[in-house]
């Protein structure tokens, strides 16, 4: 991750290579993966509302493929599951949100309540608000996401937990490229520019 200036904005370019060591803190044998990411220390309190703004560029480098990219998302202390995360899947931005599901014995006891998707206009910032209001146990929790203006999502979509009522706490976020699995053919590397804030 380095500090860097593209497309009009001081921005941080994050690189992940395909030659890059696995394994992160969290990691299993069975799930390694890469990834440049920035984790900031805050995370929001149980029952409070919370707002992360930031822009992405996905520049002419990057190379279009089913096998999803993860970019940014909150992420569960206890669960491994992430509250809401944005994946790059093919040539479109990927925004999925998760509630508890206890019926669901598999996916860590979660269903996806909201799936929105942007195109991907290459060397173009895309500018993202995703607002969460963070509920365990008060089933009064809900997302809203705004891209480049208009808003794909809100409390009318979903409302209720967030997180499940056994968790240990709040979410963190984390912010760049995250790539797991296989790497597609002809792929050695994931470069993405962000702005946060």
């Amino acid at each position: 991750i380095i500090p860097g200036y593209r497309a009009g904005l001081g921005c941080w370019e994050m690189l992940v290579r395909q030659s890059d060591p696995r394994g992160f803190f969290g990691d299993t044998p069975t799930n390694l993966c890469q990834r440049a990411q920035i984790m900031p220390k805050y995370r929001p309190p149980l029952n409070t509302t919370d707002t992360n703004e930031f822009r992405i560029l996905i520049p002419d480098d990057w190379k279009y493929d089913p096998q999803p990219v993860l970019l940014a998302g909150s992420h569960s202390v206890a669960k491994s599951i992430a509250p809401w995360g944005l994946h790059v899947f093919g040539d479109k931005i990927h925004f999925t949100a998760t509630a508890p599901d206890p019926e669901n014995k598999s996916g860590n006891g979660f269903k996806v309540v909201i799936r929105r998707e942007v195109p991907i206009i290459k060397e173009r910032w895309h500018k993202f608000r995703i607002t969460e209001h963070v509920s365990q146990t008060t089933k009064n929790g809900y997302y809203d996401l705004t891209v480049d203006g208009v808003n794909l999502c809100g409390p009318k979509d979903y409302y209720g937990n967030t997180l499940a009522p056994d968790d240990t706490g709040p979410p963190y976020y984390q912010f760049g490229p995250y790539v797991f699995g296989k790497w597609p053919v002809g792929v050695t590397f994931r470069r993405v520019f962000m702005v946060l804030g």
